[in-house]
């Protein structure tokens, strides 16, 4: 059974920011059991391109949550929570200390807060609530989901990719799809733009799931009852110890330029192909029994389960000449000359060299949005999170470690770890590290003061620039008309 006074660890961050090798740390310290909350790390397959810590690097630590999703599965964050808070209970049960780990901002936050929407059903895009839907963008600029971005570049391989209709809706079933969400939902379809099938479909299901309550009206009951993204005041984990690991923008960057050059370097380029190797010859088995069932589902979708995973999606172009190319292979086997072999390994030397491109891009973007979460929806709302600085990986154990190991002794006084009492000193080092998260507090309030006040001077100068164009339109109108008077005029003087 549920309970929320069970002691809790939680250490969040933005990607590359040294989580895995906390959570590790404070499990061989405090007797405790990791729990995943990364969600591409939940999937099979990709190890080196979602950054799963390797049997070396766990050390022995159980890690639970991870690796138990087929590649093209859907999952959500209603059902994590209930996974989680399952491994909770049965962590604590056996008197070890739960301990969550993750970057994976949402699934967090659902798990700690009482603000998902229970009827909603399963979400169709991991990483995404279906209360964020409507809210998500508007909490941040920098609150954009990393896979939107590639959007537009992977839809052409998505579509070559998948046999299935059910990838491929054409425009006369999106205009369907919408015009019922506004039948039953006018609210919802007034906020989503007609040609968005994902977010129009989950709406349609959460009316249907809900019993034809609609989803404009889930999120009022919600917020009104004191949940919602707005609002973190239902704790249900009201013990948890929150770590944020930070690290210096600049630092950062380069170490997660310097991380992907280290996924190439131990099989990223292999592992990709592999997947796709294997998800392809799943879509053609699962083809051949759609034949007779048209509720049959296409494994490789790329808008799917882990295949929208960072580190795969950005390199669509290259596998898609991977594809192309094996299959050239196999039907022109005796034809191939070795200029056509040296032109093709260019082109696909050049394909691979835009995706690690695009996948440096694409981690420094979703790093920035983890950061941002963080800071508009936690440190901006007062939620007591403990700051630790990672920059320094030299000074990890007296900046991290040890301050993380005071933090929590102050918060639980853990038995069975070294010093059992609440000391003095771990208290004015947890104290310490509560006011660096107010700073951070008071910087956020500066930064969103100046934006503010620089929005309020671009909208009144749009406003004044709309009433001077106004003026102006209504001065050339009068002149025009003035014009056409005076033409008239001299026609009927010359009459």
């Amino acid at each position: 059974m549920f309970s929320t006074h069970k002691n809790i660890i939680v250490v969040v961050g933005t990607t590359g920011v040294g989580k895995t090798k906390l959570g590790v740390d404070l499990a061989k310290q405090f007797s405790g059991e990791v729990i995943n909350c990364d969600v591409m790390q939940m999937y099979k397959g990709l190890e080196v391109a979602t950054a799963k810590a390797t049997q070396e690097e766990r050390q022995g630590i159980p890690h639970h949550l991870m690796s138990f999703l087929e590649p093209h599965e859907t999952f959500s964050p209603h059902e994590f929570r209930k996974l989680a808070d399952a491994k909770i209970n049965e962590i604590s049960e056996r008197g070890k200390m739960p301990i969550v780990v993750g970057g994976t901002m949402y699934y967090v936050q659902g798990l700690l807060w009482d603000h998902l929407i229970e009827q909603g059903g399963t979400c169709h895009q991991p990483g995404e609530t279906v209360d964020d839907q409507v809210e998500h963008d508007k909490a941040t600029e920098e609150e954009e989901e990393s896979s939107t971005s590639s959007t537009s570049s992977t839809a052409s391989t998505a579509s070559t990719a998948s046999t299935s209709s059910k990838s491929k809706p054409n425009s006369s079933s999106t205009s369907s799809l919408w015009e019922k969400l506004q039948r039953v939902d006018p609210e919802m379809a007034a906020e989503l733009h007609p040609n968005n099938v994902r977010k129009i479909a989950r709406s349609l299901e959460i009316y249907k799931t809900s019993g034809g309550v609609t989803h404009t009206e889930l999120l009022r009951q919600q917020k009104e009852s004191g949940g919602g993204i707005a609002n973190l005041d239902v704790s249900r984990y009201p013990n948890a110890c929150i770590l944020w690991c930070r690290c210096d923008k600049d630092v950062l960057k380069q170490r997660l330029d310097d991380r992907v050059k280290t996924m190439m370097s131990n099989g990223l380029r292999e592992e990709i192909v592999e997947l796709q190797t294997n998800a392809m010859k799943k879509s053609v088995s699962s083809s051949s029994n759609s034949m007779s069932n048209e509720t049959a589902v296409v494994p490789y979708d790329v808008t799917r389960g882990v295949y929208q995973s960072i580190g795969f999606k950005e390199f669509q172009e290259y596998l898609t000449l991977v594809r192309t190319n094996n299959v050239k292979q196999q039907d022109n086997t005796k034809h191939t000359t070795k200029d056509t072999q040296d032109g093709t390994t260019i082109e696909l030397n050049a394909a691979l060299e835009r995706g690690i491109e695009q996948l440096k891009i694409s981690t420094k973007r979703y790093a920035r949005k983890q950061l941002a979460w963080i800071r508009n929806r936690w440190i901006a709302k007062q939620v007591p999170v403990h700051v630790l600085d990672t920059t320094d990986v030299l000074e990890w154990q007296n900046k991290v470690d040890a301050v993380a190991q005071s933090v929590v002794r102050a918060s639980f006084g853990v038995t069975g770890c070294v010093g059992t009492e609440r000391s003095a000193k771990d208290r004015r080092v947890k104290q310490l590290s509560l006011k660096e998260s107010r700073r951070f507090q008071m910087e956020h309030a500066e930064i969103q003061q100046i934006k503010s006040e620089k929005s309020a001077k671009k909208r009144k100068y749009r406003e004044s620039l709309k009433a001077r164009k106004i003026e102006e339109n209504a001065k050339r109108r009068k002149a025009a008309e003035h014009a056409r008077a005076e033409s008239q005029e001299q026609k009927e003087n010359k009459e």
